[in-house]
């Protein structure tokens, strides 16, 4: 254990006597929550939808009032008044609208006859979130409409072995194991200040209610320690076997969005295809993102993140293993 702390204490000495590494490692990550937050979190407001009324009636004329409404209080989009369907069709198509209602000519007549009309919704589903934002807006709008009438229907180790500093630990009595344990504690650390500061004070900037409630902390610590044990021993397997310093800074950011983007932090793991949804299963990323979403949004007990710390834990000792059998004491 001496030998392990040892390792350790190298390592964190190195650490603090790094400013520029100290910030990177603890201020970086915020600015990335931050810029992350408000690119991803934020409500979607003033899409330009074009509105053809082919029909002019008073049933019409209230439902362009009700999109004025929403243009006006929700901002989710603005209107833009078009006299010829085609016209509509083609700024959309090059990109000044992001959706087209047409309202048809027999709209008012099939109102009055409780016909149930039908009213167009033409978007430029190139991306995905636009028109799911409309698409929501919209269906609450007719719902609304369908409270005094029918409704409208929508159709629609590595610098270290390059420097050779590794060589002073193999003519040392440390073993594998002992190599290994130290070397991912170390990080393990690093990451457990990285992640406090992260969670605490994204906290507080994102308005969860009492961060700083001692059950809800330890709870946090829990997640934040299983995760960066995870994190840092596949990092350990990835890299035990490389010597060149310049390929992890070449895989770490490919690789980061290969477990980031399938983990549910930004889309439903349920809206994935099959193969993604593998991904998903297998991806450290995924446990911890739903412990986080657990306790932070939810503020549960343990028992709801019991699984992720589980799969965490299990992954960890996993990596551990077959970083142990693939080490080499070799220069």
């Amino acid at each position: 254990m001496n030998r392990i702390l040892a390792i350790i204490e190298r390592d964190m000495r190195r650490f603090r006597r790094s400013p520029l590494l100290v910030f990177a490692s603890l201020v970086l990550p915020l600015t990335q929550l931050v810029v992350l937050g408000y690119a991803f979190g934020g409500k979607i407001k003033h899409l330009k939808v074009g509105v053809v009324d082919q029909d002019h009636g008073l049933p019409a004329i209230r439902l362009r009032e009700m999109f004025g409404a929403i243009a006006a209080n929700a901002k989710t989009f603005d209107t833009v008044e078009y006299a010829d369907p085609r016209r509509a069709m083609l700024d959309m198509r090059e990109g000044r609208l992001q959706a087209v209602i047409n309202i048809p000519p027999d709209f008012s007549r099939q109102v009055l006859a409780r016909l149930a009309p039908r009213v167009a919704l033409i978007e430029d589903n190139t991306d995905n979130f636009s028109a799911s934002t409309l698409q929501g807006s919209l269906t609450e709008l007719v719902s609304a409409y369908n409270q005094e009438g029918p409704a409208p229907r929508i159709i629609i180790y590595i610098d270290d072995k390059a420097r050779g500093l590794h060589e002073g630990y193999l003519v040392t009595p440390i073993t594998k194991v002992e190599l290994i344990l130290g070397f991912n504690l170390a990080g393990t650390v690093k990451g457990i200040l990285a992640g406090t500061v992260l969670t605490v004070v994204g906290s507080f900037i994102a308005g969860v209610p009492h961060p700083l409630e001692p059950l809800r902390l330890f709870r946090l610590m829990l997640v934040i320690i299983a995760a960066s044990l995870a994190f840092i021993s596949m990092m350990f397997l990835l890299m035990v076997r490389i010597s060149d310093p310049l390929v992890p800074r070449a895989i770490f950011g490919v690789l980061n969005a290969l477990l980031f983007f399938p983990s549910g932090a930004i889309y439903p793991v349920n809206a994935f295809p099959a193969w993604m949804k593998v991904i998903a299963f297998i991806d450290p990323f995924t446990y911890a993102v739903h412990a986080f979403k657990s306790l932070l949004l939810k503020n549960t007990g343990i028992a709801a993140i019991g699984g992720d710390l589980a799969y965490l834990s299990v992954f960890t000792i996993i990596m551990m293993i077959a970083a142990t059998l693939l080490f080499r004491r070799t220069l």
